[in-house]
């Protein structure tokens, strides 16, 4: 029988150096090989800069839209809001020309907002009190104040909510896509004049 061997240490340690370096090179040469990497196209990079976009927008109309409902000189207004690429629009009537500067003061503090239009229209007459009350308890014209701001918002699926009310108790019933957008759908109406409650039935779709 033939026999193989090292007679040496030094003989040992050179085959085994030999061996390593063999993958190395190989792995070398191919890190050396370039890679075409696609980059994405001016579409695509559109899509996700649009989509953040209105991410950011959800988020500030919803920020504005609690504010507003948590300001004791401006939640009793019926204060139409909207955002769009960080700028607020905010419609309506006010009572003063001081809530009209307050309702863009507290838009224009909200995180990210970039500019306010302000088209808020100041009207200083006090409707009687019978008709105030009259309006007050229509159902009707609840239904259509709410159901006109969420349509009017581009953060909110006005189209497929179903709003209803009785005894100044608005419900809103449907599908949306978020959560977020859920949430906001309830502060646009509870932030509704003569509203006294909101009812948020709202299911959020899945994905």
């Amino acid at each position: 029988m033939k026999r193989f061997c090292i007679k040496s240490r030094r003989g040992l340690l050179l085959c085994c150096v030999t061996a390593s370096l063999v993958p190395l090179s190989v792995y070398a040469q191919q890190a050396g090989k370039k890679v075409d990497i696609e980059a994405p196209t001016q579409q695509q990079a559109g899509q996700v800069e649009k989509a953040g976009k209105g991410m950011r927008d959800t988020q500030i109309h919803k920020t504005l839209e609690s504010r507003l409902a948590q300001n004791e000189h401006l939640r009793a207004l019926s204060i139409d809001t909207d955002v769009e690429n960080g700028k607020v629009y905010l419609r309506g009537e006010v009572r003063s020309g001081a809530q009209r500067a307050l309702a863009a003061e507290v838009a224009g503090n909200v995180d990210g907002v970039t500019g306010v239009q302000n088209d808020l229209v100041v009207n200083s007459a006090d409707p009687p009190t019978g008709e105030r009350l009259s309006r007050q308890a229509s159902d009707a014209a609840l239904t259509a104040q709410v159901k006109s701001r969420l349509m009017l918002s581009n953060n909110t699926a006005g189209l497929a909510i179903d709003v209803h009310t009785e005894n100044n108790i608005v419900t809103l019933r449907g599908t949306v896509s978020s959560a977020t957008e859920r949430e906001l759908a309830g502060l646009i109406a509870g932030n509704t004049e003569g509203v006294t409650e909101v009812r948020n039935e709202l299911q959020v779709r899945p994905d």
